[in-house]
């Protein structure tokens, strides 16, 4: 299986949306303090979406 890169011009309006909308609820998360038991997990201490609009 091949990987392909996604570049944020392919990405449909909705996702972007979505993406922004996570990103924002994970800023938050992060500014009181709260783990998310998913990013826990897998050892990550958060979602790092360098999305530009």
């Amino acid at each position: 299986m091949i990987k392909k890169d996604i570049k944020n011009e392919e990405l449909s309006a909705s996702l972007k949306k979505n993406l922004k909308l996570r990103k924002k609820q994970i800023v938050e998360r992060d500014n009181q303090k709260i783990i998310g038991k998913r990013t826990a997990k897998i050892g990550i201490p958060r979602l790092d979406l360098d999305v530009k609009s």
